[in-house]
């Protein structure tokens, strides 16, 4: 069985939104184990807050 790990950051969602289609094409894959995976924020909440960044993501943060 193939394994494929997608690891993403996203600000505002967009790139979060391409690695869920992402996974979904993958799975479609017969054979395929697929994981999400997100980066973590590196920037201060006041400057995600002030940017309107969208902080809220259901994919689990990627550990090392």
């Amino acid at each position: 069985m193939a394994k494929i790990l997608v690891v993403y950051y996203s600000t505002w969602g967009h790139v979060e939104r391409m690695a869920q289609a992402v996974e979904a094409g993958a799975r479609e894959v017969e054979g395929v184990s697929v994981t999400l995976k997100r980066v973590a924020e590196t920037m201060p909440e006041a400057t995600l807050t002030a940017i309107h960044a969208k902080t809220a993501q259901d994919a689990p943060l990627a550990r090392p």
